[in-house]
């Protein structure tokens, strides 16, 4: 099994992983990563956030898969 580590952006604010995770297949960091970008978008994008990400990790250091969302926001006044 191989060690991967999610870091979290958010608005330009990393937040490094340090424990990371072991996963036996690779298909699991794609899932991991976008359960965590969505827990993470649920808290901090109502509260002004316009950019949330999750970068991870290999254990050499390598960003290995990237997944991100940016919201723009539009009011139309009457």
């Amino acid at each position: 099994m191989a060690r991967y580590y999610f870091d979290s952006m958010v608005s330009g604010a990393l937040v490094e992983d340090e424990e990371g995770k072991e996963l036996a297949e690779f298909a699991l960091v794609r899932h991991y990563a976008l359960d965590g970008l969505a827990d993470i978008a649920r808290h901090t994008i109502p509260q002004g956030a316009p950019y949330v990400a999750i970068h991870v990790r290999s254990e050499a250091g390598e960003i290995v898969y990237s997944v991100a969302v940016s919201v723009t926001e539009e009011t139309a006044r009457p």
